[in-house]
């Protein structure tokens, strides 16, 4: 899904370490099409953003959010996301610690620093075995994540963890 914006100063002005990605986790949106959606996302469209590199995880996910009837969008890299959230809000972002223009972590204290998303959620995501390392989680959220998981991970266990923060209003 390509999302299209006006560039902006701020957005352009940084300038995104190149990291190169890893794992791929392929899944079957059957999985949860059998849970119904909580009552966060029946009382009102919810709308989440998913920020990775893996196209099969960004199809799956965006499938996955549909059949649960919400509404979903994704970016392949941290410039393209920026763009996007300069113009929409979701009530919760997933970003994968591994992008192709920038780190994770930089990317949730860019984020942070943006006017209005301070208390929303944010999901990290990593593949690698590096960031397994507890000390690597601590950084994680002290760059601003609500909670950092590890993949391969069910998009099941992804919502459950979703809804979770949802639910606690973090």
């Amino acid at each position: 899904m390509e999302l299209k914006s006006e560039p902006s100063a701020e957005v352009d002005s940084f300038s995104p370490r190149d990291w190169v990605s890893g794992g791929n986790a392929k899944e079957s949106p059957k999985i949860l099409a059998k849970t119904k959606p909580s009552r966060a996302s029946l009382s009102k469209k919810l709308f989440v953003y998913l920020i990775d590199d893996d196209p099969h995880f960004r199809e799956t996910f965006l499938d996955v959010m549909s059949l649960r009837g919400i509404e979903a969008k994704s970016a392949s890299c941290g410039l393209e996301a920026l763009k996007e959230l300069q113009i929409s809000r979701p009530a919760v972002i997933i970003v994968d610690v591994r992008l192709p223009d920038i780190h994770g972590f930089d990317l949730c204290r860019l984020i942070r620093r943006m006017d209005g998303f301070q208390t929303i959620p944010l999901v990290l995501l990593s593949a690698s075995f590096r960031y397994n390392d507890p000390r690597d989680q601590v950084e994680g959220l002290l760059a601003g994540a609500s909670i950092f998981l590890s993949k391969p991970i069910t998009m099941e266990n992804l919502w459950m963890e979703i809804d979770s923060l949802l639910k606690r209003g973090r």
